[in-house]
């Protein structure tokens, strides 16, 4: 703690010279000298929480430069460092690591779009959204069989939500490429034969 302490008080005598009629008078006065002390306080600097959050079925992570983000995204799930404080008016940059079998769609949030890196100025509290997509081809098989286990050949199985058909081969099996993120129902047909179950659900 700073403070300012005045000085000693001085005192002065002045002597007035008689006055015809009048006696000799001393006035004394006091002078009080102040000290002057420049105070320099520096006030904390203002901060604000950027977070990254995530959306999408692919996985990667999210750095930030500075540093204080580290962030590793498993479908939609975040994990990791994922939000840190940063100083008004800092400029964070964030990058999008997506792991092998994903791609990274884009941000979203503080200002930031399309693929490449984010900038964020930290004038507010953000957050910024980071989207990574698998990118793998989900692949569909199984066989259609008889009771006792003989397989059925020339079964149609129809692939609902534009997931296409595949054509049971002499041993009953099938197999069928749907589009990433697919789900819906699998149901066989074959003239002159009932199946049970008649479809089967797959969910992505």
């Amino acid at each position: 703690i700073l403070s300012g302490v005045p000085q000693r008080a001085r005192r002065f005598g002045v002597t007035i010279s008689a006055v015809a009629g009048y006696e000799p008078v001393t006035v004394t006065t006091e002078v009080v000298a102040f000290a002057t002390v420049d105070l320099d306080i520096t006030l904390p600097a203002t901060s604000y929480t950027l977070r990254v959050e995530s959306d999408g079925d692919g996985s990667g992570g999210v750095t930030s430069t500075p540093v204080g983000i580290d962030c590793n995204i498993e479908g939609a799930v975040e994990e990791g460092t994922c939000s840190a404080s940063f100083t008004e008016g800092d400029q964070v940059t964030l990058t999008a690591n997506p792991a092998g079998d994903s791609a990274f769609s884009g941000w979203s949030g503080g200002g930031c779009s399309g693929t490449g890196t984010c900038t964020v100025t930290m004038d507010q509290a953000h957050a910024v959204t980071a989207t990574f997509t698998s990118t793998t081809t989900p692949v569909i098989s199984g066989a259609v069989r008889t009771s006792d286990g003989t397989g059925i050949s020339g079964v149609t199985v129809t692939f609902s939500n534009n997931g296409g058909t595949a054509t049971t081969n002499g041993s009953g099996a099938y197999s069928r490429t749907v589009p990433n993120g697919w789900s819906g129902t699998a149901t066989p047909s074959r003239s002159g034969y009932t199946f049970d179950p008649e479809s089967r659900s797959y969910t992505n």
